[in-house]
């Protein structure tokens, strides 16, 4: 079928998916889920299976539980605790990368970084 959704997400919010995306795997019609940032491309591929509210659910909780232990570590690292948004989107994608392609068949969370 290969349908796509995409949607940006602004400077100030980040590039990496959110606890707030994640929506397309409940659906059994749309494949990719694309978004885009100033800095990087996502994209979130799943086929052959809808997953469940409280599948999609635990993804949401493990994502924003991610999300809050990289921010309060990155924080910890810098001076008067100013946090660096790509330090933090860096280190916050790489865990998201390999919860979500280790620990489901049919899901694919891939990133591209785009030049200035």
């Amino acid at each position: 079928m290969n349908i796509a959704s995409i949607h940006n997400h602004p400077i100030q919010y980040g590039s990496p998916p959110s606890g707030k995306n994640f929506e397309m795997l409940g659906f059994d019609f749309e494949e990719f889920e694309l978004i885009s940032s100033k800095n990087e491309l996502w994209i979130l591929e799943s086929r052959e299976r809808v997953f469940s509210a409280e599948e999609i659910n635990e993804i949401r909780r493990t994502a924003n539980n991610y999300f809050d232990l990289v921010y309060d570590e990155v924080n910890l690292e810098f001076e008067k605790g100013y946090m660096v948004m790509d330090n933090l989107e860096k280190v916050y994608g790489d865990l998201l990368l390999d919860y979500l392609n280790n620990n489901f068949e049919n899901v694919k969370l891939t990133r591209r970084y785009l030049s200035d």
